[in-house]
């Protein structure tokens, strides 16, 4: 008889122990940095100014690898770059090679779990013409 008395405690203490045992950031969106930084990213397609130009590049030899301690490295058309990045803007803004000669800023247009499409304004040395630059990357 006594150890009845004990069955409903032991299930209440069970029941406690199994909800305060969830963890509420299983549920959370995984972070951007962990989003960039997950695998390498392939290049995809390539626009200039709205232009598609994929098939004027290799876009099998075009790549990114971000890694979680804020270098990256970038491969286009066989030639190979790397250096610093880091978020700005509420992470919709990557800046690469901050402090540099070479720094400048790229949009972040979509990043998700398999896309990442970037933005980025060039000149030509030789006119002076600015045009934007879109390069949409995926991983599987």
């Amino acid at each position: 008889m006594n150890k009845l008395k004990f069955l409903p405690l032991l299930f209440l203490s069970f029941l406690l122990l199994s909800l305060t045992s969830c963890d509420k950031d299983d549920d959370k969106d995984p972070s951007r940095t962990s989003l960039l930084t997950a695998k390498k990213w392939q290049g995809s397609r390539l626009f200039v100014d709205g232009d598609d130009w994929t098939s004027l590049t290799d876009m099998d030899e075009t790549f990114f690898t971000f890694n979680k301690n804020g270098s990256y490295l970038f491969s286009f058309d066989g030639d190979t770059d790397n250096g610093t990045w880091e978020f700005a803007s509420d992470e919709q803004k990557l800046v690469m090679d901050k402090g540099t000669d070479d720094e400048h800023t790229v949009d972040i247009l979509k990043l998700t779990a398999t896309s990442l499409n970037i933005e980025w304004q060039e000149e030509d040395l030789d006119t002076g013409e600015k045009y934007k630059v879109e390069m949409r990357l995926v991983h599987d």
